[in-house]
């Protein structure tokens, strides 16, 4: 098994089947080898995205998805991030990448900062 840590907008991408998203990441994501971590602070920027009227898609719909499938699971922050947060990144990105480093895992990413970023490795 494979486990990778994803980005908000790669996840809408595959839930909303939004063409932004590659190839390689949906089948990342369809790959029921492959072990998703999902954020909560995913579930929680998905819905501020839905309410502002930026995307289709809400937290909830977001949350029902993940709780569909066995190889998806949703992630709490705990206080240990705090030492593995990037403090050049949005606080989105670094608690992402937080958990990325303190788990030694993969971003699912596009988002160019955190690509670029020498202590995160990625997958697009």
């Amino acid at each position: 098994m494979i486990e990778y840590v994803t980005d908000t907008h790669p996840l809408i991408w595959f839930v909303t089947n939004n063409k932004s998203l590659s190839q390689k990441a949906k089948e990342l994501f369809l790959d029921s080898n492959n072990h998703i971590h999902i954020p909560i602070l995913v579930i929680i920027e998905t819905n501020y995205l839905y309410h502002k009227g930026k995307i289709s898609c809400s937290g909830n719909d977001l949350k029902s998805d993940i709780e569909c499938l066995d190889h998806w699971h949703l992630q709490d922050f705990t206080i240990e991030l705090f030492d593995y947060c990037l403090t050049e990144l949005s606080i989105h990105d670094a608690m992402i990448c937080a958990y990325a480093i303190q788990n030694n895992l993969s971003v699912i990413t596009k988002d160019q900062e955190i690509v670029n970023h020498p202590k995160i490795q990625s997958a697009w």
